[in-house]
């Protein structure tokens, strides 16, 4: 087969990595399943852009002569699951062109080895041609409060609307110029210019959903909501926020509500220069607020050149009304969401039933209120599974309202392996929420868990990562990735992972907790116990992280110590399982730590990525421990 493009075993185009070796296929560094024939397929094209390949060719290639087989079925089948992993359509080609009976080409971006990076378009002028207009105004500077330069921006804007207007209108450039490359963004929060600040709330909801809306193009890296709302009220320069985040542009402007009337000024700044790109004023009745989202969305998708499929305009373009009270209780329920505390969760169930209560028909709001009973289970201190039979009667009614979120098929997924665990049908529903949304951190967090669960621990590594690509001032995110590290016997990465997290926020109590863990193991008894008490100082709680201190005592001889403190909680409800069982087997009671699994096992109320931990090392060789992972059906 002669070759006319790049040469080498692994290859890269777009997001896409491609071993000729092993006949994989890999995305942000986790493998995407494609049957061998299309990966034979995919393998031609990409070895020949720009160049067609003939179905006779293809022909020869995938099936010898004395093979007999439906050839243009065939071939028809194998190409339509190259689109479908790749996110591609036929009728809007971003990877694969069919030539109507002839055959086909790949028209994607340039294919190079991995290791080098494609070529991009120059960003200097034209000799001769006139340079784009620059926004002298002296809020540019840096030090200008980020605040009053959007108020004046906004203020100008609002000037030159003159009075609410039913049609947006568009601030163009006097001169045409060349189109900065961008593939990376952040939209830092929006500010509150309704002369109330209770309407805080409304503000960073806007900005959430611009986000979530963004979030679905493929060809973007989107900054998630934590690490954006980390810029709330910030000082720092444009250029600065994107050298801290490396995205190559910004996204700012404000929010105003005044009645039933909502109107949003955006606009989008070249991260390393702080060049004014692009900036528009939208207005709309309260009710159409899902659209004027959707709009603002599809017009900076626009104005920096990316490439929409077919898939991501339907859905950027699938807006609705909605009921201004639903939605307002929609966002008040996200607010409390956040929180993660019991009693702000128990208010976010409130609002999220509030919101349904109005409108019905809302699927987010089921989604949410799925979502939040998860989080009622773990930060809300219920046990896992207490509230199952509610996250699944929510998550079933969002995807009969809409089949295109990508949350819902996250809480499906989390459904399959929380609560089924059946692996197969939970590795579907993670790659569907992914495939629906490439930006969304936490289905490649979860998804990292299930990976890690299953013994794929390259993968799992690389998942957790780039969730903290996506949101890498997320503190959860941060914590999430060092307990993946942990369980891949890292130790010394899992710990630099905690401290990044407690650098951001020195409370954050998971992150302590798992240092300790991690401290435990590697025998830093000290450091642990430091850990320990910092947990106290932070919660109020002597009692917090107990079972850490247990499995301390037991590594230190203070055996009885350990065994008094195990006999004192048994009756706790719920029970950290993991915890005990760690205790238990510090102490060389392996059937007693064994014990402890088997009833989680049965009850379900325990996390297969357990199974995976290092303090359960000391019970692995047991044949009772070997039979309860084939009971699970999880690697050995």
């Amino acid at each position: 087969m002669t070759s006319n493009g790049p040469s080498s075993v692994r290859l890269r185009f777009d997001t896409f990595e491609v071993d000729l070796r092993t006949g994989e296929l890999w995305r942000h560094g986790i493998k995407i399943r494609l049957p061998e024939q299309s990966f034979r397929v995919l393998q031609v094209l990409i070895e020949r852009p720009g160049e067609m390949v003939s179905r006779d060719e293809l022909k020869q290639i995938l099936w010898p002569a004395d093979t007999f087989v439906d050839f243009d079925h065939g071939v028809n089948t194998a190409v339509k699951r190259i689109r479908d992993v790749l996110g591609d359509s036929a009728e809007r080609p971003l990877y694969v062109e069919t030539i109507p009976k002839r055959g086909y080409r790949f028209v994607g971006p340039p294919v190079v080895p991995v290791g080098v990076k494609p070529a991009q378009p120059s960003a200097a002028p034209v000799p001769g041609s006139p340079s784009k207009p620059r926004l002298e105004i002296a809020f540019l500077r840096p030090g200008f409060k980020r605040t009053r330069y959007v108020a004046l921006v906004f203020l100008a804007l609002t000037l030159l609307l003159g009075t609410f207007a039913a049609r947006p209108w568009r601030v163009r450039p006097s001169a045409p110029s060349l189109a900065p490359h961008i593939e990376s963004l952040v939209v830092i929060p929006l500010s509150n210019f309704s002369n109330d600040p209770d309407q805080d709330y409304f503000a960073d909801g806007m900005t959430e959903a611009l986000i979530a809306n963004l979030a679905q193009v493929r060809g973007l890296r989107v900054i998630s909501r934590t690490s954006a709302m980390h810029y709330k009220g910030t000082n720092k320069t444009l250029p600065e926020i994107a050298r801290e985040l490396n995205v190559d542009a910004v996204i700012e402007g404000a929010v105003q509500r005044s009645g039933n009337r909502v109107r949003v000024t955006a606009q989008l700044i070249q991260g390393q220069t702080d060049a004014h790109l692009w900036a528009k004023t939208y207005e709309r009745d309260s009710q159409d607020v899902l659209v004027m989202q959707s709009e603002i969305a599809q017009a900076i998708a626009g104005e920096i050149k990316v490439r929409l499929t077919a898939q991501e305009q339907q859905l950027l373009s699938r807006a609705r009304t909605i009921n201004p009270d639903a939605y307002n209780a929609f966002l008040l329920g996200n607010f409390h969401a956040a929180k993660r505390n019991p009693a702000s969760i128990a208010k976010a169930i409130d609002y999220f039933e509030e919101a349904i209560r109005i409108d019905a028909s809302y699927a987010p709001a089921y989604a949410a209120l799925a979502n939040t009973y998860f989080e009622q289970e773990i930060w809300g201190g219920l046990g896992l599974g207490k509230m199952q039979n509610q996250v699944r009667a929510n998550t079933l009614r969002a995807l009969e309202l809409n089949n295109d979120l990508a949350d819902v098929h996250l809480l499906l997924a989390q459904i399959y392996y929380r609560y089924d665990w059946d692996w197969k049908r939970a590795e579907s529903e993670f790659q569907q929420a992914i495939e629906l949304n490439a930006n969304l951190a936490a289905s490649y967090t979860y998804y990292a868990f299930f990976l890690q669960s299953m013994g794929r621990h390259k993968e799992a590594l690389a998942a957790a990562h780039h969730a903290v690509e996506l949101d890498p001032l997320s503190p959860a995110y941060l914590s999430d990735e060092g307990r993946i590290l942990f369980r891949a016997r890292q130790y010394e990465s899992a710990v630099a992972r905690y401290r990044r997290a407690l650098e951001l926020d020195p409370g954050y109590i998971p992150a302590l907790t798992r240092m300790a863990d991690a401290y435990t193991i590697m025998g830093k008894y000290d450091d642990a116990l430091a850990c320990i008490q910092k947990l106290h100082q932070v919660t109020g709680d002597s009692r917090a992280g107990s079972l850490t201190l247990l499995e301390l005592y037991a590594h230190t001889g203070k055996q009885h110590e350990a065994l008094a403190g195990l006999t004192a909680m048994r009756n706790d409800d719920p029970l950290d399982s993991l915890g005990v069982a760690s205790v238990y087997g510090a102490l060389g009671d392996r059937d007693h730590a064994i014990d402890v699994l088997e009833k989680a096992l049965d009850t379900r109320s325990i996390f297969a990525f357990t199974f995976v931990d290092p303090r359960l090392d000391p019970l692995r060789s047991h044949a009772r421990f070997q039979q309860l992972l084939r009971r699970a059906h999880l690697p050995s």
